[in-house]
């Protein structure tokens, strides 16, 4: 089996013609953190906070797996 390459971080730059960018302000993340919260019906607002209420109360008892099975799958 062939040996993967390491990669440096001034290879990666040159190579694939990246930009280093500095914090966390990305043009994507501005996108995504300027978006105005949906309005939610009476009955998505109370379904929402049952969930967020449930979420609370058992956050430490549920594991990684959990999480994801609950929330992903």
């Amino acid at each position: 089996m062939a040996k993967k390459k390491e990669w440096k971080e001034g290879e990666m730059i040159s190579v694939f013609g990246l930009t280093k960018i500095v914090g966390n302000q990305t043009p994507l993340m501005q996108e995504w953190t300027n978006i105005e919260p949906p309005k939610l019906s009476i009955f998505e607002q109370y379904n929402f906070d049952n969930a967020y209420q449930t979420g609370v109360q058992k956050i430490d008892t549920w594991s990684e797996e959990d999480l994801k099975m609950n929330s992903v799958g």
